[in-house]
């Protein structure tokens, strides 16, 4: 199963090497699928409780959001009609009226406020949800979709700061009180590139009872059996990788994301001091009450 989904893979990405360095942000996409071929696992004795995944302190995901920016008389935003609550999320790659300027990030509204044209790196928010449109995996639903052998359960995108440490993101699909699947990714980039996938999938035991009873006393006795999928692994910027397990398996790819450039008429806003790029994002605090994105259709 794995060899054919392995050649699947390498017909549909043809992927080119993407040479940057010092990369600080990275999209991540993710498809969710589960095996629809129960009886090749219909013998396996799966235990009864495998455990849940930790959902303490995981990311919601954000909604992905649009700017709605004032313009000026030359036609350009202004910078200066900013809203300071996302002043962060504007980075300047030049000093008004062009000369170049290096300021880290978060440096809008330091130094004299000059007029004149800005070339402004726009920040999205820590762990915004791409928009449908621009995943890159889409082909490769498809592809699931139109093959008999898998049901894609999810499919979801996120740009996120690589500088964050031991952030964990919550994924899930299903509705709030029957979540079909559920759990956390984990980005961390240090020396190197590192994902870790840590789900369940829930899944309804609908066989005759004397069928369930006949591979094993545990799936008998529970109507619904749970199966989890962790792993972890090194990443390489671009790569596609599949992280399997009997009964599901997940596609992820991680791509280096470079914040689009606009010009933008000064002087700079100055930005709240607790509010910076990187900044914290919402967190889980109850897997019963969670708002994660919702399964693609």
């Amino acid at each position: 199963m794995m060899h054919i989904l392995t050649v699947f893979l390498l017909v549909w990405f043809t992927g080119s090497a993407y040479a940057a360095e010092d990369i600080q942000w990275f999209e991540v996409e993710l498809i969710v699928f589960k095996y629809m071929a129960g009886e090749n696992t219909a013998s396996e004795r799966w235990p009864a409780d495998p455990g849940t995944p930790s959902l303490q302190d995981a990311v919601i995901l954000r909604p992905s959001s649009t700017l709605s920016l004032k313009s000026g008389a030359d036609g350009k935003p202004e910078l200066a009609a900013v809203n300071p609550a996302i002043a962060h999320r504007f980075v300047p790659l030049s000093a008004p009226g062009g000369s170049v300027a290096t300021p880290a990030a978060g440096a809008i509204g330091q130094g004299p406020a000059r007029s004149g044209i800005v070339k402004v790196q726009v920040y999205p928010e820590p762990f915004e949800l791409i928009d449908e449109k621009s995943l890159r995996l889409s082909g490769a639903l498809r592809s699931l979709r139109r093959s008999t052998a898998y049901e894609p359960l999810l499919h979801v995108g996120w740009v996120q700061p690589g500088t964050v440490k031991n952030g964990s993101v919550y994924i899930s699909a299903g509705t709030a009180g029957n979540k079909t699947l559920e759990g956390i990714v984990q980005v961390n980039l240090s020396r190197y590139l590192h994902l870790a996938v840590d789900l369940v999938l829930r899944e309804a035991d609908l066989r005759p009872a004397s069928m369930a009873a006949a591979t094993g006393i545990e799936q008998a006795l529970n109507p619904v059996t749970t199966f989890r999928l962790t792993e972890s692994r090194r990443m390489r910027s671009q790569e596609l990788h599949y992280f399997d397990h009997p009964k599901f398996g997940v596609i992820a790819q991680i791509t280096p994301y470079e914040p689009p450039v606009i010009e933008m008429s000064g002087p700079v806003p100055t930005p709240r001091p607790d509010a910076l790029p990187g900044g914290a994002s919402p967190t889980v605090p109850d897997s019963s009450k969670a708002v994660a994105p919702p399964p693609r259709p």
